[in-house]
C-alpha cells in the first residue's frame, strides 16, 4: 500500500527504499515489493536525469529535442507527465523558430513580408529566435537600401546634378535589387548627358583597278589575267583564262598549278573563257603567284600561263 502511495513522489519512494534495505529483500512478501519498487527508483533516477537536463538546456532546441526523444520511452507513464507539460511549450518555440527561418529563406526580395517578420519579432527576447533576427538583418538592410534610392530618385525630379550623383553612388552598389532603380534612372537622366561626338569615319584606302594579262604558253594562243593585280587583305580578285577558240575546243579544263592550289579549277563562262573568283589572303604586303594549265580530255597539258598580283597587307 505504501508503495502504491509513493508512486508520484520520488523522495518517498527513497524512504521506502532506506526501510527496505533493513529487512530481507530476498523473501516473499518483500521479494515482489522491492522488484517493483527497484523499477520505480530507475524511473525516478531517469526523471531526474532529465530534469537537469531541462535546466542545463535554457532554450538550446536540439538539447529540448534530445530530452524530448528521451521521454518517448515513458509515453504513458505519468511520473513524468510534469516534465512532458513544460518541455511542450519550449518545443513549441523551437518549431515556431524554425518556421520563420524557413520564411526568411523564402522571402526573396519582398520588403512587405521582410518587414512583418521584423515586427512581429521586435518583442521576442527569446534566445532561440535570435538566429532569426540574425537572418532578417541582410533582408532589411537591402530594403532600407531600395527604399533610401527609390526615395532619392523621386526628391531628384529633373535635376542632373542631382541625378549624376545618384548614378554615381548606384555604380559602388552592386546588389541586384537596386536594378529596378537604375533603369528607372536611365530613362530619366538621358536629357543631362552630352551628345556622344560624331563618330570619325577612317577612310579606306582605296582599292586597286588595275588588272594585268600574261601570255599563256604552249599549243594555244591565250592569256591569264588578273584583275586587280593588286588588293588588300579580303579583296576580291578575278583570274580569267582566256584561249583561241579553235584549242578551247579540245580543252577539258583549266586547273590552277600553284603548289598550294593543285586543284583550284575555273569555271568555263564562254565558248573559250575560264574564270575564278578569289580574295587576297595575307598580313603584309607580298607577292601572289600566280599559274594555270589548260587540259584535254586525256590529262594533258595543252597550254599554260603564269603570273603574280600584290596583296597589299592589312587596311590600316
Amino acid at each position: 500500500g505504501e508503495l502504491a502511495r509513493s508512486q508520484d513522489d520520488c523522495l518517498a519512494l527513497a524512504g521506502l527504499d532506506e526501510t527496505l534495505s533493513r529487512h530481507d529483500r530476498e523473501r516473499e512478501p518483500l521479494a515482489a515489493l522491492a522488484g517493483r519498487l527497484a523499477i520505480a527508483m530507475r524511473q525516478c533516477a531517469d526523471l531526474n536525469d532529465l530534469e537537469q537536463g531541462f535546466a542545463e538546456a535554457n532554450g538550446d532546441c536540439d538539447l529540448l529535442q534530445a530530452l524530448a526523444d528521451g521521454l518517448d520511452t515513458y509515453k504513458n507513464n505519468l511520473r513524468f507527465l510534469d516534465i512532458r507539460t513544460r518541455l511542450a511549450p519550449e518545443l513549441a518555440l523551437c518549431s515556431e523558430a524554425d518556421a520563420l527561418e524557413e520564411q526568411i529563406a523564402a522571402i526573396g526580395g519582398d520588403c512587405t513580408k521582410a518587414r512583418a517578420l521584423a515586427a512581429g519579432l521586435a518583442d521576442q527576447g527569446d534566445p532561440r529566435f535570435a538566429k532569426v533576427r540574425e537572418a532578417l538583418k541582410a533582408p532589411i538592410a537591402d530594403c532600407d537600401r531600395i527604399d533610401r534610392y527609390t526615395r532619392r530618385l523621386a526628391e531628384a525630379g529633373t535635376d542632373c546634378s542631382r541625378l549624376v550623383a545618384l548614378e554615381r553612388d548606384l555604380k559602388r552598389e552592386s546588389v541586384a535589387s537596386l536594378r529596378p532603380v537604375s533603369r528607372a534612372l536611365g530613362e530619366r537622366i538621358g536629357p543631362c548627358r552630352p551628345p556622344p561626338p560624331k563618330p570619325v569615319v577612317a577612310q579606306a584606302p582605296p582599292i586597286p583597278k588595275e588588272s594585268g594579262s600574261f601570255a599563256m604558253r604552249g599549243d594555244c594562243s591565250g592569256s591569264l589575267t588578273i584583275d586587280p593585280t593588286a588588293g588588300w587583305n579580303g579583296d576580291l580578285v578575278r583570274d580569267i583564262v582566256t584561249i583561241d577558240p579553235l584549242t578551247s575546243k579540245r580543252v577539258a579544263r583549266v586547273t590552277s598549278t600553284n603548289p598550294g592550289c593543285r586543284n583550284c579549277a575555273l569555271r568555263k563562262i564562254g565558248r573559250n573563257t575560264w574564270r575564278g573568283d578569289f580574295y587576297y589572303r595575307c598580313s603584309d604586303r607580298v607577292i601572289i603567284p600566280t599559274s594555270y594549265a589548260a587540259y584535254d580530255a586525256s590529262g594533258r597539258v595543252i597550254c599554260s600561263g603564269n603570273g603574280s598580283g600584290i596583296c597589299l597587307g592589312r587596311r590600316r
